[in-house]
This record gives structure tokens, sequence and C-alpha cells, in this order.
């Protein structure tokens, strides 16, 4: 195994039996969504294995999972949010951003939030995280 296939496999955060969640890479070699993982307690890990699990079966199944997820109107990028605490529960809620390839949700980043609504500052970067992720594909 080369160091190359070691750094890919190291940015999977959830592997599932249909779907794969991994954290986009930038251009200077950062994870910002596996740093956000690692950073996660016990109970905050569980609530996002329980979300990836749930946006799984829906998607295994074919519907939309949009308790889970939903578009961000204001993405540059057309990002989606991964929402790993329910709308319901008492701040703060823990999200994430993503764009979907198929079987694999790929994260931009990851954050606690009081509100329900997502800031213009977190939209912005995951649209930066998500745009340079972009280029170093189309160049590969």
């Amino acid at each position: 195994m080369t160091k190359a296939d070691r750094a890919e496999d190291d940015d999977v955060l959830y592997g599932g039996t249909w779907l794969t969640v991994r954290a986009m890479q930038r251009s200077n070699g950062q994870l910002p969504a596996l740093s956000w993982y690692r950073a996660l307690d016990g109970r905050e890990l569980g609530a996002f294995r329980a979300a990836a699990t749930n946006v799984e079966n829906s998607w295994r199944a074919r519907r939309p999972g949009i308790v889970r997820t939903a578009r961000i109107p204001r993405s540059s990028q057309g990002l989606t949010q991964l929402r790993v605490t329910l709308p319901a529960a008492k701040p703060p809620h823990l999200r994430a951003m993503f764009l979907r390839d198929e079987q694999v949700m790929w994260l931009t980043h990851g954050f606690s939030t009081q509100k329900k609504i997502l800031d213009l500052a977190e939209i912005e970067l995951g649209d930066s995280i998500a745009a340079d992720w972009l280029q170093q594909r189309s160049a590969s």
C-alpha cells in the first residue's frame, strides 16, 4: 500500500454497507471535516453515525432523507447540509456540509451552532472547501 493509498483511506468518516462518508481534502492537505469528526465526543459521534446510517438507508431505498439532509440554497457550489442532530433537538446543533457523488457523501466541514439556520460564514467556508476540492479533482 502506498502513502497515497493510506491517505485516501484516512479520509473515511463512515463506512456503511452502501454509503461511505469521506472528508474533502484541501489543496494544502488539510481535511477540515476529519478534524471536526475527531473532535466529537462519544455522544456526538453516536449522533453522527446515526445520521449517516439514516441517510444511507434513505438513499439506498431511493428516498430523499429530508429529515437529515437539506439543500443549501445560498451555496454557490450546490452544497447540502447534513443535520447530525435533529432540528427539534435542543442546541447546540451539529451540522456538516457535503456534496454527493453516487454512494459517497463528501463532507466539506462540520460545526456546532446554536441556531437552526445556517450562518452565511459557514456556507462560504463550505463553498471555499468544495471549490478547492473540485478544482483539484478536475486537474487530476
